[in-house]
């Protein structure tokens, strides 16, 4: 599995019956298959045997096209005994595993963003717990390589960075998958990076500005001396409206003193805030005004160039 990129590759080589079974090929295959649901003694010990090749079978006996129509997948034609490079049988265990999510591609701009936030609301998508987020093993979101219209949920950290789903998101999660459909319609992107270790948090770098290349937007004000002065951050709905622009997507960082640093991500469009947060379901729009009620008064804006 590759993971020195912001995609995956499914399989470099033919693993089944008569295949290559590279060690780490057959893993991969393993993974997907327990996260599918299919039972291989031993478990992943990227081997390849008869365990595997029976689970394997099972899959293919069990599996019904309904599930992989959701994302343009076509229906199972050719058996499973050896699969090549790229195989659709493994979208189909991912798929199966509730680990894929359908990107707008090539729907790009807030059409594409659209699209994908009423998908999270559609699917009832719910927030990562914060003992996954705060630890070592938070989801993280991969494109597909060769299928710019799928991405996949991996947790990296795991002995098994393949785990069932179903898909968790948080809002710095929400935010850099939100970013970069709008750049280009799917995680296929240059600017896109599914490692989120240094946003948010105590950190001082900004995602929209460091990987997206946004703009901030600074704030005027008039000193006792009548004197204009730049601020970095809005305190209320009415300063954020004066400094933006209908049609002009947003990018709201929103500080907090308890992470000395951002605490929460969101993104704006035309006065709606657009977010994933700890409710149900985690995806959720809200006016602005609505938004800032609650908000702690410190939030930094970014946009487009």
């Amino acid at each position: 599995m590759q993971r020195t990129r912001p995609y995956v590759q499914f399989n470099f080589s033919t693993v089944g019956a008569g295949g290559q079974n590279l060690f780490w090929d057959v893993h991969t295959l393993q993974c997907l298959l327990l996260a599918a649901g299919m039972k291989i003694k031993g478990g992943a010990t990227g081997h390849w045997g008869e365990a595997t090749l029976s689970a394997l079978g099972k899959f293919e006996d069990d599996w019904d096209d309904a599930t992989g129509a959701e994302f343009g997948i076509p229906p199972a034609s050719t058996s499973v005994k050896v699969l090549q490079p790229g195989d659709l049988w493994l979208l189909r265990m991912a798929a199966q595993a509730q680990i894929l999510i359908p990107m707008p591609a090539p729907k790009n701009d807030i059409v594409g963003v659209l699209q994908l936030h009423r998908w999270f609301q559609q699917k009832g998508i719910l927030y990562e717990s914060k003992q996954d987020y705060t630890g070592t093993n938070s989801r993280s979101f991969w494109a597909v390589q060769g299928q710019p219209n799928l991405a996949v949920q991996l947790q990296l950290a795991s002995d098994r960075p393949i785990n069932p789903g179903p898909i968790r998101i948080n809002c710095t999660t929400y935010a850099n998958i939100m970013l970069s459909v709008f750049q280009c319609g799917t995680l296929a992107n240059p600017s896109y990076n599914p490692g989120l270790q240094n946003i948010g948090g105590d950190s001082s770098e900004h995602l929209s500005k460091a990987r997206y290349h946004f703009k901030q937007v600074l704030r005027e004000e008039l000193n006792k001396d009548g004197k204009q002065k730049h601020l970095n951050y809005f305190a209320n709905a009415d300063e954020i409206d004066d400094a933006t622009v209908d049609g002009k997507l947003y990018s709201m960082e929103i500080g907090s003193a308890r992470h000395r640093g951002v605490g929460h991500h969101a993104i704006l469009h035309n006065g709606i805030v657009y977010q994933s947060h700890d409710s149900t379901p985690s995806a959720a729009d809200c006016t602005l005004e609505k938004f800032m009620a609650r908000a702690t008064p410190c939030v930094y804006l970014f946009g487009q160039l």
